[in-house]
């Protein structure tokens, strides 16, 4: 395999490694990758853009297609539909060229699932990474009409979350610890595990909670659950009440973490999306119909406080529990203790 040198791809390689893989071709991307362009331009007519970016730092299994889903989960929380991305990649020294070609190859796939172009990027060999590093950026356009972006949650407004906490982190850690938890789950069990990255974007719920006019989405990542909505009611001065019993949790996903001794409410969630409504029961039952794992899990509140319901295992009775900020991600608190075989980053 040639390896490439320092410094930028050859025209040859852009076109062999990068130009070929450019997800759905999309009209309002009027000039996209190609040589001698360093920007794309695109028409975006009446509707409001929406642009976020992710970075992935590490070459993990199916970066790519990861890459593009990652930063597309933030636009399409803000109620856009994402049209186009950017992908830079910073590789190290000696990276061979079947490498870049791979990594886009699955962005491509990731872009041909939501419909949207890759039309730009940059991609060189540095001496100043020792990891590959791919960071893209999306661009969307939302309909104000349908979703006129605000920010307001009102007091009583329900929380509703789509598909199982966790999904993320239960792959990372069946990844990246297959040979430790080798003895303690099945390896067909492991398998279902690592394939909950295929279940990482929120574009079906998304689009579907943006017809039933909702107030704000988020995305569940770094801090579980528990952290997404710490941060988004400390962000409004509002507080919640979570019921635990209510909240979607993969089997798989429980038996793991009580393996490794983690608390899933605080497990990495990507994939898993918040969704603050007036009237959840009629979102969750579309939801539920179009084959998604949908729930009311609480309402917000005009106190600032913020309580979990949770039944007392010997008296059988609800009890309310304080919860306080979130100390970083389960998924942390286990490489801390443990050594993994191989090493996974992203945001």
């Amino acid at each position: 395999m040639a390896l490439i040198p320092v410094g930028k791809l050859t025209p040859q390689q852009l076109h062999e490694a990068v130009f070929k893989y450019r997800g759905y071709q999309r009209p309002e991307v009027l000039l996209g990758s190609s040589l001698g362009e360093d920007a794309a331009v695109i028409a975006f007519g009446p509707g409001q853009v929406v642009v976020s970016t992710d970075p992935i730092t590490g070459a993990s299994c199916r970066s790519g297609w990861l890459a593009v889903h990652v930063a597309a989960n933030d636009v399409l929380c803000s109620g856009a539909e994402p049209v186009a991305c950017l992908i830079t990649i910073l590789a190290p020294l000696n990276t061979e060229e079947s490498k870049i070609a791979i990594i886009m190859k699955e962005a491509s796939e990731a872009a041909q699932e939501l419909q949207m172009e890759i039309c730009g990027g940059h991609t060189e060999v540095t001496d100043s990474v020792n990891r590959i590093i791919i960071s893209t950026v999306v661009l969307g356009i939302r309909n104000e009409e349908l979703f006129p972006g605000n920010l307001c949650i009102e007091p009583d407004s329900a929380i509703v979350v789509s598909k199982p906490v966790g999904l993320e982190g239960s792959a990372i850690l069946a990844r990246d610890y297959h040979r430790q938890l080798s003895g303690f789950m099945e390896s067909s069990e492991l398998e279902e595990l690592s394939s909950f990255f295929n279940s990482i974007s929120v574009a079906r719920e998304s689009r579907i909670a943006v017809r039933h006019g909702v107030m704000v989405m988020h995305d569940v990542t770094e801090g579980g659950i528990l952290g997404a909505l710490f941060e988004m009611s400390l962000s409004r001065n509002m507080g919640f009440t979570l019921e635990e019993e209510a909240i979607p949790i993969h089997p798989l996903t429980h038996k793991l973490c009580q393996i490794m001794h983690a608390d899933p409410l605080r497990l990495i969630s990507s994939g898993c999306l918040i969704i603050v409504c007036r009237v959840g029961e009629t979102l969750v039952k579309e939801l539920r119909e179009q084959g998604m794992d949908a729930a009311v899990v609480g309402h917000f509140t005009s106190r600032q406080e913020r309580i979990m319901l949770r039944r007392d295992s010997s008296s059988g009775c609800m009890e309310r529990h304080i919860i306080d900020q979130p100390s970083g991600d389960a998924l942390w608190d286990i490489q801390a203790r443990l050594t993994p075989s191989v090493k996974h980053h992203d945001p």
